[in-house]
């Protein structure tokens, strides 16, 4: 038996060759599990050992499959501007068949057009990064260490709301299920990864203002 969690763990300390019916029923009672969903597995453990199998087979290289390159699509013609390319005609490429270039020029178009509008409100409003995760609970924000951030929140809605007031905008696309962002869905505030239909603070203003609002994932 091993139970790890930080790369830190001396992991032959933790190492039990035989998990008896003791220990099975003290985990059990412990993460409040039947002895029906404990299942044992015989296969290794600490599988660093592929890893140096990995740098020994690369002296031999009579055992690998010639390296294959991407190759560029015809549907792309690299001399010319990506997103008129794309208005024009759907395209589709095959990764790793085809190289990604067309698409990562299409991210640095898309980054450069200037009738985008790039914005985070977070960030705006000089919030930490990294900082905790946040989820909203009976209406206010509150991060993962059960702090109210609520004013944080609303301070980065109200900047980022002040940035594009002058702004013509025909389509916001928004990131999925932030307490700030989310469209469709958002965290319902236990903080365990559960999804409820709902919306962040940001989309919520930009909906009640008459933005046409939709989720990142929509696209």
């Amino acid at each position: 038996m091993r139970v790890t969690r930080n790369a830190d763990i001396d992991a032959d300390a933790l190492y039990d060759e035989d998990l008896d019916d003791t220990i099975v029923k003290t985990l059990c009672n412990y993460l409040d599990l039947d002895t029906r969903q404990v299942f044992c597995s015989f296969a290794p453990l600490d599988l660093s050992f592929v890893f140096q199998l990995q740098d020994r087979l690369c002296t031999r290289p009579e055992l690998f499959f010639e390296k294959r390159i991407p190759q560029p699509s015809p549907e792309f013609d690299l001399e010319q501007s990506i997103l008129p390319q794309i208005r024009k005609k759907d395209k589709l490429l095959s990764y790793p068949f085809e190289s990604m270039k067309p698409f990562l020029n299409f991210l640095r178009e898309a980054a450069n057009d200037k009738e985008v509008i790039s914005i985070c409100p977070e960030v705006l409003a000089g919030m930490k990064i990294p900082r905790s995760c946040a989820e909203i609970v009976d209406g206010r924000v509150v991060d993962e260490n059960g702090n109210d951030v609520s004013l944080e929140y609303n301070k980065a809605v109200a900047v980022a709301l002040s940035k594009i007031q002058n702004e013509e905008i025909d389509l916001v696309i928004l990131q999925s299920r932030s307490p700030t962002c989310g469209v469709n869905q958002i965290y319902d505030g236990s903080f365990t990864g559960k999804l409820i239909p709902g919306m962040g603070l940001f989309a919520k203003a930009l909906k009640q203002r008459g933005y046409n609002v939709i989720d990142v994932e929509e696209i």
